[in-house]
């Protein structure tokens, strides 16, 4: 997979597919800072993101319908589509959704595992690879159609941060933390703890929900032996974001999209935001401490 993500991205690049963006890089306190050299052009105001998210038939602020033809990878994935990131923030940053219109707002499905899985079968290094999905409106998510962000072997990230994750995350906020002993062999296992932290995560928010006088629910049923997540929107929806790799899991509830207008998604569960400019950069250096703790439910 690494080298037909490369050998696309070489091709896509001398066409000027792919534009990565301009981003200067600098640590700060422990946080993987990329900071745009130009005010962002794109929209990020929450409210947009809502009318996007909601609007399941927004299809022409869809970047996925149709996907340039210079960006897909060439592997077959059934109802999947695998493509590069047109604004990559680093290298080898590929992107795996839906071929047909799904909502960020939906949980991911087996088949989205099975295919992540898959499409690693015959690559020998599987186990550097990390999985991101930003799921709802407070999550960060930048487009409306469904999208799980695969990444290798990101350089800055230090891995023991997360195998020594869990009392970390469980001191500092609600989320959900699973460590597998041994690389991860079938997508079933993935799916079996995706569906766990959410049995899990349900209990943490039903306060929450009671809060917002909300309709929402989740509910796991069994259906043929198999777990089946079954969902009901109402005037909210969970947002979460979802981090996995062949050794561990870590799904984290939302409570708000940013703070003070800096906005994170999944990456920032691994001490990395992109600032839209110096200005944003400055001004995240006065909230960095309690970021995390904003975005989240306290303990």
């Amino acid at each position: 997979l690494l080298l037909l993500s490369r050998a696309t991205s070489k091709r896509a690049l001398s066409r000027k597919s792919v534009i990565p963006l301009p981003v200067s890089y600098s640590q700060y306190k422990g946080w993987n800072c990329f900071i745009s050299s130009q005010e962002d052009i794109k929209p990020s105001v929450l409210e947009s993101k809502v009318q996007n998210l909601h609007d399941h038939h927004h299809i022409a602020l869809d970047p996925f319908s149709p996907i340039e033809s210079d960006l897909k990878l060439d592997i077959h994935l059934p109802n999947h589509t695998l493509a590069l990131n047109k604004f990559p923030l680093f290298p080898d940053h590929l992107l795996l959704f839906p071929s047909n219109f799904v909502p960020q707002t939906k949980h991911l499905s087996f088949d989205i595992f099975q295919n992540i899985f898959n499409s690693l079968q015959d690559d020998d290094e599987k186990t550097d690879w990390l999985f991101l999905y930003n799921r709802g409106l407070y999550s960060g998510a930048s487009q409306p159609h469904q999208h799980v962000h695969l990444l290798f072997n990101p350089s800055f990230i230090d891995d023991h941060f997360f195998k020594s994750g869990q009392n970390l995350y469980k001191t500092a906020f609600k989320c959900a933390y699973r460590y597998f002993k041994s690389p991860i062999t079938c997508p079933m296992e993935w799916y079996d703890a995706y569906i766990d932290c959410l049995q899990e995560l349900n209990i943490l928010l039903d306060d929450r929900n009671r809060e917002l006088k909300g309709d929402d629910f989740i509910q796991i049923s069994i259906d043929n032996g198999k777990k089946v997540i079954t969902e009901h929107f109402g005037p909210q929806y969970h947002s979460y974001n979802l981090i996995f790799s062949s050794q561990y899991m870590l799904l984290v509830p939302r409570s708000f999209e940013n703070v003070n207008g800096i906005s994170g998604n999944a990456m920032a569960f691994l001490k990395t935001i992109y600032l839209r400019s110096p200005n944003e950069f400055n001004l995240f250096k006065r909230v960095h401490d309690d970021y995390l703790k904003k975005i989240t439910f306290s303990l």
